[in-house]
């Protein structure tokens, strides 16, 4: 089985995990990354690309931050998909988000990144939903100093954001609940430079795929000089 292969069957196995999340973002964007023969690695807890896409400037942003500009410059931008409603994987992510602070924290390197949701329910959340789900899953480390900024616009400007980082987004009238990509991308100067999709057991594990996380904060903070500036 060759290595594109192998990664793909990785990225579904990290998708089969909950009815919340859709196969659209590998059924799309994933082949067009392995055809253009992007660097992968496959392990038992995830996949990880290097996609290699460039993120519009988008000013004036909503955020739980105040108004902010995509991406945040100064920092190694964490990328993630979430809303509050979610029935499963917005929650998984959050714990693999707190994982990776508190080995950036140990490794003193935590000024160096900004987390960032990008909320992917403008239809019925709010900014006030987003900073109590923020104080309650994360308050001891905003305390800390976590750098947490969730993304909530209108519609018309959320749908802007996804299609600028590339995120399916799927809203079901019926249940309303919202079908979206799952996983992690780090984006530096507005480069998404690694993605990062958890397998069914990254899922269950979330220090190792925070370990990924934090072994691609090092590669690229060996490569960019300058982070760590002001949100």
């Amino acid at each position: 089985m060759g290595s594109s292969h192998i990664f793909l069957l990785a990225v579904v196995l990290g998708f089969v995990v909950s009815i919340g999340v859709a196969y659209l973002f590998g059924e799309v964007i994933i082949p067009r990354m392995a055809e253009e023969k992007q660097q992968i690695q496959s392990t038992q807890y995830y996949a990880l690309y290097h996609p290699n896409f460039t993120i519009p400037v988008l000013d004036n942003v909503n955020s739980t931050s105040g108004l902010v500009k995509l991406p945040i410059s100064g920092y190694i931008n964490i990328v993630t998909a979430q809303y509050v409603r979610c029935p499963d994987i917005c929650h998984w992510e959050t714990e693999i988000m707190l994982a990776a602070y508190e080995l950036l924290r140990e490794k003193k390197l935590d000024d160096k990144v900004v987390f960032v949701t990008i909320g992917v329910d403008p239809w019925d959340e709010d900014l006030g939903m987003a900073k109590a789900y923020m104080e309650a899953k994360a308050g001891k480390y905003l305390k800390q100093g976590m750098k947490w900024v969730w993304v909530l616009d209108t519609v018309s400007k959320q749908k802007e954001i996804f299609d600028a980082y590339r995120i399916s987004v799927v809203k079901h009238n019926d249940t309303r609940l919202v079908d979206h990509w799952a996983g992690f991308m780090l984006v530096v100067d507005g480069k998404v430079e690694t993605v990062i999709t958890p397998t069914s057991d990254g899922w269950a594990s979330p220090y190792r795929v925070a370990e990924a996380i934090v072994q691609e904060v090092e590669r690229l903070l060996r490569t960019h000089e300058g982070l760590g500036g002001g949100v």
